[in-house]
């Protein structure tokens, strides 16, 4: 079974930040990867969305929005 990880309601956090998803998954599972919990955001979600093949991972042939910002 693939774990998607998502922003679908309030319920866990008090926006729809992915990122804060994140985090919060990281704070209440520690002994979990981080890599897997990226996963779970990315491929796994494109994948379960039927999506896989054009999204959810940096790759030659997909599309893709990119972020990036430094630690403060």
């Amino acid at each position: 079974m693939r774990l998607c990880l998502g922003t679908d309601s309030l319920a866990s956090v008090d926006n729809l930040n992915i990122f804060q998803e994140l985090a919060e998954a990281r704070r209440i599972a520690p002994r979990v990867p981080a890599s897997h919990l990226i996963e779970s955001a990315t491929l796994c979600g494109a994948q379960a969305l039927g999506l896989g093949a054009e999204f959810g991972s940096i790759e030659a042939g997909k599309r893709a929005d990119l972020i990036a910002g430094g630690v403060p």
